[in-house]
């Protein structure tokens, strides 16, 4: 592939992987894999969802998954 379509995907990629790592109650993982995707990119939407959601789902943040989404 070329390195534009896996800079497009790799935020869509990231999201799937946190959602089934929330489903498997391995939250702090989830949180960990959302947050290094943000490292490499602040501004992808589809890592900052899923930070958001796996912060939601551990019940931790609530204002800072409020603010991810902002």
């Amino acid at each position: 592939l070329e390195q534009n379509a896996v800079e497009e995907i790799r935020g869509a990629f990231v999201r799937a992987r946190v959602d089934i790592l929330v489903e498997s109650g391995r939250l702090d993982d989830a949180v960990a894999t959302a947050r290094g995707c943000l490292a490499n990119d602040p501004d992808e939407i589809d890592c900052r969802i899923a930070l958001a959601r796996a912060l939601v789902r551990k019940g931790d943040a609530m204002e800072e998954a409020g603010a991810l989404l902002s």
